[in-house]
């Protein structure tokens, strides 16, 4: 996705088996799922009326994602791995708070849509998305924070176990 921008009348989708790298702006009228091992944006990608569903083991978010009336997801390729908030770390999902507040939805969603990514989500680094006022967070595995919290009106836990330390 390299060349000028794409504007798609309805839903975008694109599987890669490989890493899917977004330089250019992609706009959606309704949804936009990309699917690959690793994702990258250094352009927005924008669902103007639905939801935006990302699916890689790593990613590295340089502009907004927005679904500004849905849903922002972020899901792990591979059930088993650990998704990191706060902290880049290397074979895990890792997301740091700059990538984060680049997530504009009305809910962010990490994990699975059905929770079925087994992987731990571990709070690494105190963290105030600012792209959303609720987030949700999904595994079948568990939440930790070890050394952070999230700080956002509306927080939603879908796990086996959850230990989230100081006021979240």
């Amino acid at each position: 996705l390299s060349t000028g921008s794409l504007t798609a009348g309805s839903d975008f989708k694109a599987y890669l088996s490989g890493a899917l790298a977004a330089t250019a702006a992609v706009t959606a009228n309704r949804n936009i799922e990309l699917y690959a091992t690793s994702i990258s944006n250094s352009a927005a990608l924008t669902a103007t009326t639905g939801s935006v569903y990302l699916e890689a083991d790593t990613m590295a978010l340089s502009a907004n994602v927005s679904a500004s009336s849905g849903i922002a997801t972020i899901a792990p390729r591979t059930d088993a791995i650990q998704i990191n908030l706060g902290t880049e770390t290397a074979g895990r999902l890792s997301l740091v708070a700059a990538e984060l507040n680049r997530l504009v939805a009305d809910v962010v969603r990490i994990g699975a849509v059905d929770g079925t990514n087994s992987g731990a989500i571990n709070i690494t680094a105190a963290l105030t998305p600012t792209g959303t006022d609720t987030m949700a967070l999904r595994t079948s595995g568990s939440v930790v924070g070890t050394s952070g919290s999230i700080t956002i009106a509306n927080l939603a836990i879908n796990a086996a176990e959850i230990n989230l330390p100081g006021n979240n």
